[in-house]
């Protein structure tokens, strides 16, 4: 039954324990309920969507890289340019094993409250969780720190509510990946909206560190997390939560929301008069029994109309940022010299100048969505020094097309490797949560390059929340670390 559990949970097979990633599976295709008899069904607007999605609101980010909690990260980035802001001395990180378990429990819990605590309450949330690469077997036999691994990692971010104060929240997991690189895990992302076109929103959760690798079965990190002083090499233990949304998803919901108040729900229930209006002329010119109600659809992700609590709840949230859909590059070619992203191909890594060629081309694509195309800063990763030159391709591409644009700047580049530590598979979460940060702050836009790899780089630009008028804050959202 256990085993049971965790397998309708995961999205791809445990044999390879790496890259669960959402396929289109029947599981979480766009399934709906059968309508009653009688009754007319209304089809959510964005049904048989053809058109990709292009961009994902966030509306929800909760960020920790060691002691640094939400906008401090970025507040210490800023007072101290062009160095590390972990503290030097050692003796500042724990060195008690008890402890260092029980302030990574904290951190895990006090991210998913800022990032989802006032997302809308007794809906059930789809959610990912991310992990690094997994070195263990598929079996319900292995423990590792008192815990089964896969049991762990599966229902992690729902055991994180009640620690988090989240009582009357609902998290369904979709299952777990396991990727020591794993930006992919935005396109695949915007790819569920897509398959699914009923869902406004997802919960991503990623978390990485010397403390979580004790439960990925990493035993060279032992060292590491075990008891004793912080060591040289130890990575920066990191926590995100990010919620994404589609905004448009929730109006298909709003005709069916019960004592709907207010000017904004008025259009919907003239809508909704007009679609059983035209229900019922369409059942007598069939012969058919008309119909007496208009009744809402359930699915797989919606399976009930939202209260006008809930929707008051949802329409509250700021847009912190606008995530554009990531921008791949890929380094490889197959035996035509064609660049490949196919692993099963036979492929060679491209040359230096074909590499610089390639990301000119991908970044070019990437800067049509940054207005005035030039963003305010970089955030990006190249997984230390020894891959330093992991920048280079963007260096030569940004002489061209990014004129005046220095990455070397402390003002304009921000290395996370050298500026926070290794933040291992967070990595681009955390970049991602940053720019969210950056941009709410500043309203400008950031752009993310995760260049951990050998043979492809990711890029994303993270653009401010629209204008005020657009659609209306009903509160100021606070990314305050004290609070």
């Amino acid at each position: 039954m256990k085993l049971f559990r965790i397998a309708l949970g995961f999205i791809a097979s445990f044999s390879a324990c790496t890259a669960f990633a959402l396929q289109p599976t029947t599981e979480f295709s766009n399934v709906t309920i059968s309508p009653f008899k009688d009754k007319a069904i209304m089809v959510p607007a964005n049904a048989g969507m053809a058109t990709p999605i292009e961009t994902l609101d966030v509306l929800g980010v909760g960020l920790s890289v060691e002691m640094f909690r939400q906008a401090h990260a970025w507040v210490e980035m800023q007072k101290h340019p062009g160095r590390s802001i972990l503290p030097e001395n050692l003796s500042a990180f724990e060195s008690n094993y008890t402890m260092k378990d029980l302030i990574s429990e904290k951190r895990s819990a006090d991210v998913l409250e800022r990032g989802a605590s006032r997302f809308v309450e007794q809906w059930a949330i789809p959610s990912i969780s991310i992990w690094a690469h997994c070195d263990k077997k598929e079996t319900t036999k292995t423990y590792f720190g008192g815990k089964t691994s896969f049991g762990f990692f599966n229902d992690r971010v729902n055991d994180l509510r009640m620690p988090a104060g989240m009582h009357h929240h609902q998290i369904v997991s979709l299952g777990s990946i396991f990727l020591d690189d794993p930006e992919d895990v935005l396109e695949r992302a915007f790819q569920f909206f897509e398959q699914n076109p009923e869902v406004p929103a997802l919960l991503l959760y990623a978390s990485d560190g010397d403390m979580i690798r004790q439960y990925t079965g990493e035993v060279s990190r032992r060292p590491y997390w075990e008891e004793g002083p912080r060591r040289v090499g130890s990575m920066t233990e990191s926590m995100v939560a990010l919620v994404l949304a589609r905004r448009d998803r929730v109006d298909a919901i709003r005709p069916f929301v019960a004592n709907a108040m207010g000017d904004r729900n008025a259009q919907y229930f003239a809508e909704r008069d007009r679609l059983l209006n035209a229900a019922r002329a369409a059942a007598r010119a069939a012969g058919k029994p008309e119909p007496t109600k208009l009744e809402f659809k359930p699915s797989r992700f919606v399976p009930k109309p939202w209260t006008a609590e809930q929707l008051s709840q949802f329409d509250r949230l700021p847009t912190i940022a606008v995530l554009h859909r990531p921008v791949r590059v890929t380094y490889r070619k197959d035996k035509h010299g064609k660049p490949t992203f196919d692993p099963a191909q036979k492929a060679s890594l491209m040359h230096e100048q074909e590499q610089q060629a390639a990301f000119k081309v991908g970044l070019d694509a990437a800067l049509r969505d940054v207005p005035g195309g030039i963003p305010a800063r970089v955030f990006y990763d190249t997984a230390g020094p020894t891959t330093g030159r992991h920048v280079v391709p963007f260096t030569v591409a940004a002489y061209h097309s990014l004129p005046g644009f220095d990455l070397f700047k402390p003002e304009q580049g921000y290395d996370i490797s050298a500026r926070i530590g290794n933040t291992g598979a967070a990595s681009p979460f955390v970049q991602w949560a940053l720019s969210a940060i950056a941009g709410y702050q500043k309203n400008d836009t950031s752009m993310t390059l995760n260049l951990r790899q050998n043979d492809e780089a990711t890029i994303t630009v993270v653009t401010p929340s629209p204008p005020s008028g657009v659609r209306k804050n009903f509160f100021v959202f606070d990314f305050n670390p004290t609070r």
